[in-house]
């Protein structure tokens, strides 16, 4: 139960981060001078992603064990 909230909430905030990358490539098409703004924001966001992604990972092998 609790394994299948959390991997909900994981799962919402990956959603949430994935846009908000799109939002800020969008930006960026739009005026390349501003990537060196949003550099820094898009890594911290993927590095996140991937923990999430990592999380989502343990807690199902956990489960099909």
């Amino acid at each position: 139960e609790i394994f299948s909230k959390k991997k909900t909430e994981f799962l919402d905030q990956i959603k949430d981060k994935e846009n908000n990358i799109e939002f800020l490539q969008s930006l960026l098409s739009d005026d390349k001078t501003l990537e060196k703004y949003f550099i820094n924001h898009k890594e911290t966001m993927e590095n996140d992603i991937k923990n999430l992604k990592s999380n989502i990972k343990l807690m199902d092998d956990i489960m099909n064990k």
